[in-house]
């Protein structure tokens, strides 16, 4: 392998991580946008920091903020969603209970795996 190759290879792998990054500030600024929105605003009337025009690569980024964060499962499934529909990926977010003892509500989105909403009843979805 040539010097140009593998200076390729080196600017494609730098260009990877710099989209990962510029997609988990995107993430971190919507996850807040999103606490804050939630006090005062209806689900469907949430406004997000608009999703920069990133690469597929860039969702590494923007899973690892919300795997990574104090943010609630709701607000974690909101940005994901975003995200996904960005990228041509059109996802419900669904709402579930677990009826007591003890009570408990979940988000995920569809398609998720079944780990994510097991033991959750469906009480409402909002498509993307």
């Amino acid at each position: 392998m040539g010097p140009t190759a593998t200076r390729a290879r080196v600017q494609a792998a730098l260009d990877r991580r710099v989209a990962a990054a510029r997609g988990a500030l995107w993430a971190l600024r919507a996850c807040s946008a999103a606490h804050r929105g939630l006090r005062t605003a209806a689900l469907d009337e949430l406004e997000l920091p608009p999703v920069p025009d990133l690469p597929r690569a860039a969702g590494r980024g923007v899973h690892a903020v919300v795997r990574r964060t104090r943010w609630s499962c709701l607000e974690r499934a909101i940005v994901r969603q975003r995200w996904l529909a960005s990228q041509g990926t059109a996802r419900d977010l669904v709402i579930g209970v677990r009826h007591g003892p003890p009570f408990a509500a979940h988000a995920w989105l569809e398609g998720d795996p079944a780990t994510a909403s097991a033991g959750f009843e469906e009480l409402s979805r909002h498509p993307a």
